[in-house]
């Protein structure tokens, strides 16, 4: 019998140990990738700030708005030539790394954020998102190579550096953690990861807040008022409804724009040349049209808060001007191979959609835009979890049910239509679609 009990709590103190040192790593691991990241972020926050403010100016003038993009994306393109996997807007190619346990090189670090600050400063048309999550990789793949840690694989220390990327640009550690471990699966989370992206992502969120409490996109105070009602359910019910519908024609858009770029057999920084040279077209366009107050270049923030602002002053041409000239731009910059990302013009273009909604039916105009700010992004990506939580951490605990309900319906109805191809479909749906 006392065999027996020493036996016992021998086992028990050895797992106690193995659960310590587990406990450990994951703190080490996420202090380590949470920093690393987190300083990351705040330097390329910078970067594109100043230089894009030192570029502002020339897009007043057509022959400078035709030529910065030009230029800018044609100096990308040199850089995308000698390091390819710095090419477009980065997401697939992490996806495809970390599924198929591909090494992520650490050139793709400096390479994809000159690339991306050539891309959108000198007028490319894009989200810094997509690209900030690849250098992120590049970050994670190097401290796993580095730590060497026993209990954490690999794979979860580079997942965990696209969740602390995401919670340092949002300033939504929550929702970045959920992020990493939802946008590998098609309509499904990958649980395992989850702790060690968590402390990744609080950590990373501490820093960029530490450095910049202000975030990226300005929310409009009068989102952090609205209280949900009942009677607002069917309208959000019809709005993911009519995400589904619109969500494929978004994403053949994109596609199409690629194998367009793909087809012109000339070296690629030819190729983005042409990109930034019709992008500048588009933008001088829009700039004309809307008499300089709104813009499609560059990540195009301001602009998204003001539209926000505006939701109900904006004449509905303007609207569609400026919606349909932010999705071309990007293609078209994006498509030709440029270093740009898709999140940021995703939710440009859901809250162009939600206000569009909303003033046809004559509903809360920016209540709806923010709804399909997330909504719709979470359908087209798979990742209406994640923006569910980040509904709660950028507005209030009422933008909950509305932003569920929304990404939940046009993700169901987008079945297999992905914003990012190189998802995996997990294995039960796998062989329910065989």
């Amino acid at each position: 019998m006392s065999n027996f009990i020493k036996k016992t709590l021998a086992d028990y103190f050895k797992e106690l140990a193995n659960l310590g040192y587990e406990a450990v790593e994951w703190v080490i691991s996420g202090a380590i990738i949470g920093t690393s990241v987190g300083l990351l972020m705040v330097a390329f926050r910078i970067a594109l700030i100043k230089f894009s403010d030192m570029t502002a100016p020339a897009f007043n003038n057509l022959f400078t708005t035709l030529l910065l993009p030009t230029l800018g994306l044609f100096l990308a393109g040199i850089i995308i030539h000698k390091v390819p996997i710095a090419s477009g807007h980065g997401t697939n190619h992490i996806i495809r790394a970390i599924l198929r346990n591909k090494p992520i090189k650490i050139v793709t670090l400096p390479a994809k954020f000159i690339a991306t600050i050539l891309t959108l400063c000198m007028g490319g048309s894009g989200g810094r998102e997509g690209p900030a999550l690849q250098m992120a990789t590049s970050i994670g793949e190097k401290v796993s190579q580095i730590l060497k840690l026993k209990t954490i694989p690999r794979e979860y220390v580079v997942i965990s550096a696209v969740s602390a990327s995401f919670g340092a640009m949002f300033h939504a550690p929550i929702a970045g953690a959920v992020f990493g471990c939802e946008v590998l699966l098609l309509r499904g989370i990958k649980y395992a990861p989850l702790l060690t992206c968590m402390f990744s992502s609080l950590f990373a969120f501490f820093i960029s807040w530490l450095f910049q409490p202000r975030p990226l996109l300005v929310i409009p105070a009068q989102l952090l008022k609205y209280q949900i009602s009942a009677t607002h359910v069917p309208l959000f019910v019809v709005f993911g409804l009519m995400i589904g519908i619109v969500g494929p024609l978004y994403i053949g858009a994109f596609r199409g724009m690629q194998k367009l770029f793909d087809n012109i057999k000339i070296k690629i920084y030819f190729r983005t040349a042409i990109g930034g040279f019709l992008t500048g077209l588009v933008i001088w366009f829009v700039h004309s049209y809307t008499n300089g107050n709104y813009t499609v270049r560059g990540m195009s923030t301001m602009s998204l808060a003001l539209i926000l602002r505006q939701a109900w002053q904006i004449p509905i041409s303007v609207l569609l001007i400026v919606m349909i000239g932010k999705m071309i731009a990007t293609n078209l910059t994006v498509g030709s191979g440029a270093s740009g990302g898709l999140v940021m013009p995703t939710l440009f273009f859901g809250a162009c959609l939600g206000i569009l909604l909303a003033r046809l039916i004559g509903f809360n105009a920016i209540v709806l835009g923010a709804t399909g700010m997330l909504g719709f992004f979470g359908a087209v990506a798979h990742v209406p979890v994640a923006m569910t939580f980040l509904a709660v951490e950028l507005f209030n605990a009422s933008f909950l049910l509305p932003v569920a309900i929304v990404g939940l319906i046009g993700s169901w109805i987008l079945s297999y239509h992905s914003l990012y191809p190189a998802v995996e479909i997990p294995n039960a749906e796998a062989k329910l679609k065989i």
